[in-house]
This record gives structure tokens, C-alpha cells and sequence, in this order.
């Protein structure tokens, strides 16, 4: 009997081997796009809660600041020299007390931390704490006003400014009681070199590795609107947090010495938020109290008709680790994630 044999194939042909390929090629581009969309959007709710956690610690101690400032009204511990300079207006000058107070326990760079905070003769020296910071001549913001910096690197290296300084405000033992232990935030902090200045110091850091930025003082334009504040037909009802009853605005007895000393920068602006008021001439400014209205054309940052409503937040530099993303908004602006807008935080003119 004859036995038949049939022909077998050899195997793949180049065509067929190049279309396996090419599936496998595109199967493992859709894995590869979609495990970094998880990758991405994990890291942003840790981020998110990194900065809530972070937030919460801050206000607690914000208003621990905020009630010794109220005691000592009551106490009649204002130092004279305030109360001089507010007009013998008791609550005028619980508000400059509580600016000065929260200047010198939430300093936003370094230059902050070791300078003492003068109003009228009255001053705070700088904390102790704060002598572990790297500052050097390096870091002073006299310098990066006048170093050859590519863009962006002046607001990363005063956003590091301001974490490293966060981080001694919140760690440190001593700082009322609310220090960060066992909350999960020390996690996140660690040694952390700029690449600006080349200062070292330990921050907290969002899950991209980026230094957490801490603002005194928010700028943007958004928080005299709802839903952080209320609007009644086109007029902001926005008060400043810091002076519920609105001593601060208007005519006084010493007005002018009050804008020529509180505008400066060193009092009622975050230097971090308002890092431009130091790379001008103080006659820019002068004159130019936080609480009135602003109209220079252009100016930074954005400041609107009636008061501002100004709020502590944390800010993230997002997935890009970009500080300066839009030039109107600053630090506020393209993917950064800010803690005022995760809590929805705004004047509440109740302190």
C-alpha cells in the first residue's frame, strides 16, 4: 500500500511574521498608554491627599495663631507700639498683630525666616527654629533677582524656599501642639536639593518628587468668586480673612506710614506669592496697602475692584513639575493642584 504524504508548511512567512509583530507592537503601546494613565492618576489622588493631610495640619496651627492674637487683644498684650501705629483702634490692631504673628511662624522663604518682623518700632525676632535653614548668600532674594535664570527656575527655587520653610513650621516640637507625627505626613518628606541655589533642605514632597510649595497669602483671582466666596451683582463681598470687621481699609490716623511700612512685601505678602514686589523698587509699591483696590495695569498678581480674599494654601507642581505654567496665574496655573480649590476654602470673616 502506498502511503500519501502530505506537504507541510514551513512555517511563518515574513508577511505573516511582520503582522504578529505589528499586533503585539500595538497591543503592548495600548498596555504601556494605559498603565501610565493609572500610574498618573494614582499619583494625583496621593498628591491630593498628601495636600489635604498637609492643609488640615496647617489650619490647625493657623488658627492656634490666629486665637493667641485674639488673646492677647483681650489680655491687652498688643505691644503699644502697634496699637500707636493702628490709631488706638483695638481691632485694627489685632489685625496687624495677627498678620505680624503669622509672618513670623509661617515664613515663606528664607530671607523671612531669619529677619525679624518690624511694624512701627514693634518687631518679632525670627524663631529659632528656623537657623537649620540653608540660607546663604546664594539663596537671597536679592541674588536670584539679579542671577542669569532660565525661565522658571526663580519660581522653583522660592517654591523650594517655601516648602523647606513649611516643613520647620509644621515638624518642629514646640509649635503649639500641632506638630506632624504620626498622621501619615512624614512620610512624605524628604531631603531634597535645589537645583537653582543648590541649598539642601527637608521638605515635604508630592508623589512626582517635587517640593510641596506653601503660600501665606493666595493670589488668584478666582477666590472672590464662589464658590470660596460670594458675588451680589458683579460686587465682590470678599473680606479679608484676617480683618472681618474691615479696620484695615479706608482713611486712618497713620495710613501713610501704614503704606509705606505693611506694603513692602515683608508684612502682608507671602514673599512667595508676591516674589515680583521684591525684584521692583519699593517705590513701585509704596503706598499700595494689600487691602485697597489696584489698578496698575499688568500688575502681578492679579488683583481685582474691593478686597481679596486671602487664604493660606499648599500648591503641587503636577505630573509636568512645572511651577510657572501660565504667566497670569503664576504658581496657580496649567496642571498644579492647589489645596484651596481640593477643600474648597475661602474668607469665612470669622476669626
Amino acid at each position: 500500500m502506498q502511503v500519501v504524504r502530505h506537504a507541510r508548511r514551513g512555517g511563518f512567512t515574513l508577511i505573516e511574521l511582520l503582522v504578529v509583530i505589528s499586533l503585539i507592537a500595538a497591543l503592548a503601546a495600548l498596555s504601556a498608554g494605559a498603565f501610565f494613565r493609572v500610574r498618573n492618576a494614582q499619583q494625583t489622588q496621593a498628591t491630593n491627599a498628601t495636600l489635604n493631610k498637609l492643609h488640615s495640619l496647617m489650619d490647625m496651627r493657623w488658627k492656634a495663631i490666629i486665637d493667641q492674637a485674639r488673646n492677647d487683644m483681650n489680655k491687652g498684650k498688643i505691644p503699644p507700639l502697634i496699637m500707636t501705629f493702628a490709631a488706638n483702634d483695638l481691632d485694627r490692631a489685632r489685625s496687624i498683630w495677627t498678620y505680624m504673628l503669622l509672618t513670623n511662624e509661617f515664613p515663606t522663604t528664607f530671607d523671612e525666616a531669619t529677619t525679624p518682623v518690624f511694624v512701627n518700632g514693634a518687631f518679632l525676632p525670627p524663631r529659632t527654629v528656623f537657623a537649620q535653614l540653608p540660607a546663604s548668600n546664594a539663596t537671597k532674594l536679592t541674588t536670584l533677582a539679579t542671577a542669569p535664570l532660565a525661565p522658571g527656575q526663580l519660581e522653583s527655587a522660592l517654591a523650594f524656599q517655601s516648602a523647606a520653610c513649611f516643613y520647620v513650621a509644621i515638624s518642629a516640637t514646640g509649635n503649639r501642639g500641632n506638630a506632624a507625627d504620626s498622621d501619615g505626613t512624614t512620610n512624605q518628606a524628604r531631603d531634597y536639593t535645589d537645583p537653582v541655589t543648590g541649598a539642601t533642605a527637608r521638605v515635604f514632597v508630592d508623589s512626582f518628587g517635587t517640593p510641596i510649595g506653601f503660600f501665606r497669602m493666595s493670589y488668584a483671582p478666582e477666590l472672590n468668586f464662589s464658590p470660596y466666596t460670594t458675588a451680589l451683582g458683579g460686587k465682590i463681598l470678599s473680606n479679608d480673612p484676617l480683618d472681618p470687621l474691615g479696620r484695615l481699609p479706608g482713611t486712618w490716623a497713620n495710613t501713610t506710614t501704614a503704606g509705606n511700612t505693611l506694603s513692602n512685601g515683608t508684612i502682608f505678602w507671602s514673599s512667595v506669592a508676591g516674589y515680583h514686589i521684591f525684584l521692583t523698587t519699593p517705590s513701585s509699591i509704596t503706598g499700595n496697602m494689600p487691602w485697597a483696590p489696584r489698578n496698575t495695569p499688568g500688575e502681578v498678581p492679579p488683583v481685582y475692584p474691593g478686597s481679596v480674599n486671602w487664604v493660606p494654601t499648599l500648591v503641587s507642581a503636577g505630573m509636568d513639575r512645572t511651577w510657572n505654567d501660565n504667566g497670569t496665574l503664576g504658581f496657580f496655573g496649567g496642571d498644579n493642584i492647589v489645596s484651596f480649590r481640593l477643600r474648597r476654602q475661602g474668607a469665612r470673616g470669622d476669626f
